[in-house]
């Protein structure tokens, strides 16, 4: 069957993988304008994968960095998508491990609601495994302001006087397809 359906991940068949890998995480970085030797990137089956990625990613920082008596949680808005609960519970977390931040009339997260959740959890103790921002969903195709957020939990984390910062994942599902558009002349 390896001549019709070949691994490749195996040695033989492997050569210039991760090669490949970088070049198309540098060639993304570039259309979004950052260093290209700076970013990096990880290459998935889906959005399942990504997500349980940026989780378990959030819940080693937990595991690491914290003494936690409570189980960590993800935080994430009511707009992002439903397989955040199932990763959470293939991952050995509770249903009510995921919380989900309501949004505003404009379809995004409400920041304000965001900062007075992270402030109650990190001040009580609870570790915060992993905050996801919609980059543009599956469902609604919103995106939420990632400066914006990444700025409150800074603030929040420094305030609360936690000694870690959450993972942050931003799922980008659907929008990286429109960084190829980044320059192009639309009124053309």
């Amino acid at each position: 069957t390896n001549l019709y359906n070949p691994c490749t991940m195996e040695r033989s068949s492997s050569s210039g993988y991760l090669k490949m890998e970088n070049q198309i995480v540098q060639q993304l970085s570039d259309l979004i304008g950052w260093n290209i030797y700076d970013s990096a990137g990880v290459f998935t089956t889906g959005g399942k994968s990504c997500i349980m990625y940026a989780i378990k990613s959030g819940l080693n920082r937990c595991k690491e960095k914290t003494k936690y008596g409570h189980s960590p949680i993800v935080i994430t808005s009511d707009i992002n998508h439903y397989s955040i609960e199932t990763v959470c519970y293939q991952l050995g977390m509770e249903k009510f491990d995921c919380i989900r931040i309501p949004s505003t009339s404009d379809g995004i997260m409400d920041f304000s609601a965001l900062e007075k959740t992270l402030y109650e959890k990190l001040s009580n103790g609870i570790p915060i495994a992993c905050i996801i921002f919609s980059g543009g969903n599956t469902t609604d195709c919103f995106v939420e302001d990632i400066y914006k957020g990444v700025n409150i939990i800074q603030k929040v984390v420094e305030k609360s006087g936690a000694n870690y910062c959450p993972y942050i994942y931003y799922d980008l599902v659907v929008c990286w397809p429109w960084l190829f558009f980044n320059k192009y002349d639309f009124k053309n």
